[in-house]
């Protein structure tokens, strides 16, 4: 499996992205549209729907630990875009080992 996503992040931001990939997909997946939405629609649909603002919500949360980071990440709308398709992925195709690996793989 693989994502087909690698994040051109600066180094400060890789433990933040790392940390937020796994955290951010288990608020996702506690929001029954968001996984509906996943289940049944393509990935450029899905990332249209209510998972995009789940996600903006929850770096904005993030901004309280790590404040800088999270605004970079907010202000970079390439980046960000590819965040929130990481974590589609991380939802649809589960398996935390994997992804785990994956992340490893590409640094994070």
């Amino acid at each position: 499996m693989t994502c087909g996503v690698i994040l051109s992040i600066p180094t400060s931001l890789e433990s933040f992205c790392h940390y937020c990939y796994f955290q951010i997909a288990n608020e996702v997946k506690k929001d029954a549209k968001c996984i509906e939405q996943i289940d049944k629609n393509s990935r450029e649909q899905a990332l249209k729907g209510e998972m995009n603002n789940v996600v903006r919500q929850q770096v904005v949360s993030a901004m309280n630990n790590q404040n800088v980071n999270a605004r970079t990440l907010l202000k970079d709308s390439d980046n960000m875009d590819k965040f929130i398709g990481m974590v589609h992925d991380i939802i649809k195709h589960g398996d935390d080992a994997k992804l785990s690996a994956l992340l490893g793989k590409m640094g994070l």
